[in-house]
């Protein structure tokens, strides 16, 4: 989605979020064959990573959820007193060019990369979020994104 997690249908509202597939939903498999999707493996997470590209400018922000909203797949279906924010301070510098290279090889000057960090402590890349919120972290970590964002305004005048 380029700007929502919902779709409107009849005047209806419709959020679509990561959930987990059942035998059930395996059994209708062949119904998605118009059906635009992305399937993945199940993840065991330990947590979830934000990282704010900013032109060349890199924030990152562990989201863990608390121990009654591990059963939930998507971070959307959680309350913001369910889930935990603090400031990655052990991105490596790797991580950081590479991604500021995806992001610039995209077209974009920035872009909200959402990763899990699984229970190896490995990162498994997610998705790029063109139009991502940056405030929630910002409020939580104290991160100068919104800082970042006007002096990348500021560079585009």
């Amino acid at each position: 989605a380029l700007h929502s997690h919902a779709v409107e249908l009849g005047g209806e509202m419709y959020c679509m979020y990561t959930r987990s597939i059942s035998e059930q939903d395996l059994a209708r498999f062949n119904d998605l064959i118009y059906a635009p999707c992305v399937l993945q493996e199940k993840l065991q997470k330990k947590s979830e990573m934000r990282v704010t590209v900013v032109g060349d400018q890199v924030f990152a922000a562990t989201v863990k959820f608390c121990s009654k909203s591990e059963k939930f797949d998507d971070i959307h279906r959680c309350s913001t007193a369910d889930i935990s924010i603090r400031t990655h301070t052990k991105l490596s510098p790797l991580v950081i060019e590479r991604c500021i290279k995806f992001i610039k090889s995209l077209g974009l000057r920035y872009g909200a990369i959402d990763f899990v960090i699984d229970k190896r402590d490995d990162l498994v890349f997610l998705e790029v979020n063109p139009s991502g919120d940056w405030y929630w972290i910002e409020q939580e970590t104290g991160l100068p994104i919104t800082t970042a964002m006007a002096g990348l305004v500021e560079e585009l005048e």
